[in-house]
């Protein structure tokens, strides 16, 4: 019996400090105990993922052409990472993955070319790019988030032509796309203007 704990006792003490080697030789020379390999990269993937939607998303809807490898998000690519990820490259390169997984999702259904009828409403595209605008420039202003206190978004009547139909209905859905503009420009540039 003492010679069972006292093997059992000697191949612990041997294999613990083997393993923690090989997973520190294997993930960039950092440990990984306590976010694992696997927990690293989904870290990984899905900032990218999350980014790469809103910056989709925007470009999308702006009627831009698809260029993910121009955002700063991609280009810096260790947004989220932390020292306990392990290797910085291996979070870049699952980083980057899930941009352009996130991106192209979003920018496919928010692309102009597939957009219904309702999304070529004029009041929906000025609001959002007025609202885009507004919100990447206090988000470089530092200002804080409010799309309300803008003097277009109070207005609404911005681009309004009588051929538009009623002008209580285009300033509804012009509000509307200001905030959604807004928001997509704020957070998303917000995030880079903070880095830089």
């Amino acid at each position: 019996m003492f010679h069972r704990h006292l093997l059992l006792a000697t191949m612990l003490t041997v294999a613990a400090p083997a393993a923690t080697w090989a997973a520190e030789t294997q993930f960039g020379g950092q440990s990984t105990a306590q976010w694992g390999a696997q927990g690293a990269q989904r870290n990984a993937y899905r900032e990218g993922y999350d980014r790469g939607l809103r910056a989709g998303e925007v470009d999308g809807r702006r009627g831009s052409n698809m260029r993910f490898r121009d955002q700063p998000s991609y280009r810096q690519a260790d947004l989220g990472y932390r020292p306990e990820f392990g290797s910085r490259d291996r979070y870049r390169a699952e980083f980057r993955s899930g941009f352009e997984s996130g991106y192209r999702t979003a920018f496919a259904r928010y692309s102009r070319d597939s957009w219904d009828n309702d999304r070529f409403d004029p009041a929906r595209r000025n609001g959002f790019d007025d609202g885009y605008e507004a919100g990447v420039k206090d988000a470089r202003d530092r200002n804080r988030f409010d799309p309300i206190s803008e003097r277009r978004y109070r207005n609404a009547d911005h681009g309004y032509k009588r051929e538009y139909g009623a002008q209580d209905r285009y300033k509804a859905v012009y509000r509307d796309a200001f905030r959604d503009g807004y928001e997509q420009g704020y957070w998303l540039r917000n995030d880079d203007y903070r880095r830089g």
